[in-house]
């Protein structure tokens, strides 16, 4: 939609780079391989400005992810035929053999299994969204460790933290809640997302050595976390 917007200014498009399933502020400093990405564009735009020339930037976090030639986005509306409509700019690429292909395979009774709009895709999403919310609370601190670093020192981290290994490489905690912790965390957090982030909280009081979650320790590990 921004590429839209700029063509009335006439602005071209000449590159994008989305960074997804970011929850807290500072977290893409987790991942400094992706920052180094955003420098390249950087560079890019820097150069076809001083040569005055047109330098595309058609890097993509995924390589075999289909993009629109004009605005580079991903979103697109398929007609039975597996023509593929642009849904930010309307550019039309007809014929992507690939989807036809797939989509002449696909049978009502996968449908189930195929997308996120279904019992079984919503629980996937909604655990997928949940356990990020987790890993995210129990990182909170290397993200905060890293904004010093980068606001103080104007330090960018060379490796990236890979919050997969969080769950990986917990221990079993004990830890027991207060009846005004527990109340307090009920009334705050939804439903759907009580025992993932029950879990990123029990992970994170269990690193810091307390055994007991209080209104005040519960609180305090929510602002930490960001939220």
């Amino acid at each position: 939609i921004p590429a839209e917007f700029l063509k009335i200014y006439n602005c071209r498009t000449v590159g994008m780079f989305t960074i997804g399933d970011t929850g807290l502020k500072g977290e893409i400093l987790l991942s400094p391989s992706k920052i180094k990405i955003i420098h390249e564009l950087g560079k890019s735009l820097i150069q076809s400005l001083e040569d005055e020339t047109v330098r595309y930037f058609k890097y993509s976090e995924l390589t075999d992810r289909l993009i629109c030639p004009i605005c580079f986005s991903d979103t697109f509306h398929v007609d039975k035929k597996g023509n593929y409509n642009c849904a930010v700019c309307n550019k039309k690429i007809k014929k992507y053999v690939k989807f036809k292909k797939l989509l002449s395979q696909l049978k009502d009774k996968d449908y189930d299994k195929e997308t996120i709009f279904s019992p079984s895709g919503a629980r996937y999403h909604n655990n997928y969204v949940g356990n990020k919310i987790s890993q995210l609370i129990q990182a909170s601190d290397e993200v905060k460790f890293r904004l010093n670093q980068y606001f103080e020192q104007d330090i960018i981290p060379l490796n990236d933290y890979n919050t997969n290994t969080i769950e990986e490489n917990n221990l079993e905690t004990e830890t027991a809640w207060t009846e005004e912790g527990l109340t307090t965390f009920n009334k705050i957090v939804p439903g759907g997302f009580k025992r993932f982030v029950k879990k990123g909280v029990e992970k994170k009081a269990a690193r810091k050595g307390i055994k007991v979650i209080t209104k005040d320790v519960f609180l305090q590990i929510k602002r930490e976390s960001g939220n």
